[in-house]
C-alpha cells in the first residue's frame, strides 16, 4: 500500500459567499408585494430597512431615483441627494429579481448629471470634473485656482455619478436584475466613469475608498458608457449577464465590461492624475463566467488596467465561456501585473479586421493564457469549475481494499499487486477531479466511500458519463 501524505492545501479555485441567514425583505411598486411583508415600494427603501445577511426580493417594475435617506460614513448624512437608483452600502445583502427575466426588473437612474455635495459657500451641482474657476494639479494632486481666477475655485467635497446600481458593501449579490444609465456624460469628449452597475466605491475620486470584496452580479442585464465598471473590487464574479455600451451613441465610449483601477503617476501619461485615491487595490480574482459582451462605437468588450503609482495587481483572473463581440478590441490588459496568468478559455470573440481578439499592452501577463490553479497538471480550461481546487483525498478511517484516492500528484489503492483486476486511473482520466469530488456529483451521501475511498466503478461511471 502507498502511503498517504496528509498535508493542508491553501490556495486553488474556490468561490465562497457569505451564509449568514437573515431576514427577508419585499419590494414592489404596488405597496402590495403579494402579501409578503415587510413590503416596500422601492429598492433602495428596503436596503435602508436591511440588516447584514438579509435578502431583498424585488418584483418586476421599473424603479428610478429615490432621495437617499440613511447615512453613509463618511459622506452622505439624511436628506443628501445622489445620483445613481440604488446605493447597496450594507454587506452581505442579497438583491434578487422575483422574476427569472431580468428584462422585467430594471433599476435606473433618472440623474443625467453628476450630484454633489458642495464646501460652504460652493455652489455645486455640476460634474466634478469641470467646476468653474478650478484646475488640476498634477504635481500635487490637489485643485488649484485657475490663474486668471484666483481665490473663486471652491470644489464640492464628494459627488456620486448616475449609475444605475452603485454596490459599496463587501459580500453582496445582485442576481436577475437590469441595471442601466443613460448619463450622455460631462461633454461629447469626456469620460463619464459611469455604468449600469458600478461596483468598488461610492464614488470615482473617494480618498478614503480601499475598496470592496466579494461582489456577485449573476443573470443580470447592464447597460450605460459601461454596462459594468469596477474599481478596487478583487473577488468579483460576473456571471451569464448580457452587458453593453448602447445607451450611449455620441461622444466617448467606454469599454462594455471595464475594470479601472487608478490612473496615478503614469510613466507613459505623466498628466494623467487626479485617480490617484486611497491604497493600490486591483482586482485580482475577478471570474467573468458565460457573460454576453457586446461593445461599440470602437471601445473593446472587455478593458481591465490602470496605472497606480505602479501597474496594478490584477492576477487571478478567470475569463471563461464567454461570447464577446466588439467593434474594437475583444479582451485588452493594460498598465496590469499579477504573479499568476490570465486563464482565458472557451470564449467566443469577434472583431473587426485590424483589432486584437485578446491583447496586452504594457503589462506583465505572458502568453498563453492559462492557469493550472490548483497544480494537479490538469489546465483550468480543461476541467470542470466544480474540480478547479483539487485537494488530496483524505479517507475518513482509511483507503480500503480495491478503493481509490488521489494523494495530489497520482490515483493511489493499496490492491496488492498481481491480484484482482489491473487497473489504473490519471488525474487526465477524472479531468482533474478527485475522489471526493467525483462523488460530489453523484448527489448522493455515498457514505461508504468518503470512509474508504472510491470504487473502480465509480471513477469508472464518472469518466464514462463525463
Amino acid at each position: 500500500m502507498k502511503r498517504i501524505i496528509c498535508f493542508v492545501f491553501m490556495g486553488g479555485f474556490v468561490l465562497l459567499s457569505g451564509t449568514a441567514i437573515g431576514s427577508t425583505l419585499y419590494v414592489n411598486g404596488d405597496g402590495l408585494c403579494g402579501g409578503n411583508s415587510p413590503c416596500y415600494t422601492h429598492p433602495q427603501d428596503a436596503v435602508n430597512a436591511a440588516n447584514t445577511g438579509d435578502s431583498i426580493k424585488v418584483y418586476p417594475g421599473i424603479y428610478g431615483h429615490r432621495q437617499f435617506t440613511s447615512p453613509v460614513p463618511p459622506h452622505w448624512g439624511p436628506g443628501d441627494q445622489y445620483a445613481p437608483a440604488l446605493i447597496v452600502f450594507k454587506d452581505d445583502l442579497t438583491i434578487e429579481a422575483v422574476d427569472p427575466d431580468p428584462t422585467k426588473t430594471i433599476i435606473q437612474t433618472t440623474y443625467n448629471f453628476w450630484v454633489n455635495k458642495s464646501l460652504p459657500g460652493g455652489g455645486g451641482g455640476g460634474s466634478i470634473e469641470h467646476s468653474t474657476g478650478c484646475s488640476w494639479n498634477y504635481t500635487t494632486k490637489a485643485w488649484d485656482d485657475a490663474p486668471a481666477t484666483p481665490g473663486d475655485c471652491v470644489r464640492p467635497t464628494f459627488g456620486t455619478a448616475p449609475n444605475g446600481i452603485a454596490i459599496i458593501a463587501n459580500n453582496v449579490t445582485i442576481d436577475g436584475i437590469t441595471a442601466i444609465s443613460t448619463y450622455p456624460g460631462d461633454n461629447p469628449a469626456g469620460y463619464p466613469n459611469t455604468s449600469g452597475i458600478f461596483i468598488g466605491a461610492l464614488y470615482a475620486g473617494d480618498p478614503n475608498a480601499n475598496g470592496i470584496t466579494g461582489t456577485v452580479i449573476k443573470n443580470c442585464v447592464a447597460k450605460g458608457h459601461s454596462g459594468i465598471r469596477l474599481w478596487k473590487a478583487p473577488d468579483t464574479v460576473i456571471s451569464a449577464c448580457v452587458i453593453s455600451n448602447d445607451t450611449i451613441t455620441i461622444g466617448i465610449v467606454q469599454p462594455a465590461l471595464e475594470v479601472w483601477d487608478g490612473w496615478c503617476d503614469n510613466p507613459l501619461y505623466p498628466s494623467g492624475g487626479g485617480w490617484c485615491e486611497g491604497p493600490n487595490v486591483g482586482s485580482s480574482g475577478l471570474q467573468i463566467l458565460n457573460n454576453n459582451i457586446t461593445s461599440y462605437l470602437g471601445a473593446a468588450g472587455f478593458s481591465l488596467g490602470g496605472y497606480y503609482d505602479g501597474q496594478v495587481d490584477h492576477s487571478n483572473l478567470y475569463i471563461d465561456g464567454n461570447t464577446i463581440i466588439s467593434n474594437g478590441h475583444g479582451v485588452t490588459f493594460w498598465g496590469s501585473g499579477g504573479t499568476n496568468k490570465v486563464m482565458t478559455c472557451n470564449n467566443t470573440v469577434t472583431v473587426p479586421d485590424g483589432y486584437s481578439k485578446v491583447g496586452v499592452w504594457w503589462g506583465t501577463y505572458d502568453g498563453p493564457f492559462d492557469w493550472d490553479s490548483d497544480n494537479d497538471g490538469i489546465k483550468d480550461c480543461n476541467e470542470p469549475e466544480f474540480c478547479r481546487g483539487t485537494v488530496p483525498d483524505i479517507p475518513e478511517i482509511e483507503l480500503g481494499t480495491n478503493r481509490w484516492i488521489w494523494d495530489g500528484e497520482e490515483w493511489i489503492t493499496n490492491l496488492p499487486k498481481g491480484k484482482g483486476p489491473q487497473k489504473s486511473f490519471t488525474i487526465q482520466d477524472t479531468l482533474g477531479c478527485s475522489c471526493f469530488q467525483i462523488l460530489a456529483t453523484f448527489g448522493n451521501p455515498m457514505k461508504g466511500h468518503y470512509k474508504f475511498g472510491c470504487s473502480s466503478s465509480v471513477i469508472e461511471e464518472f469518466i464514462a458519463y463525463h
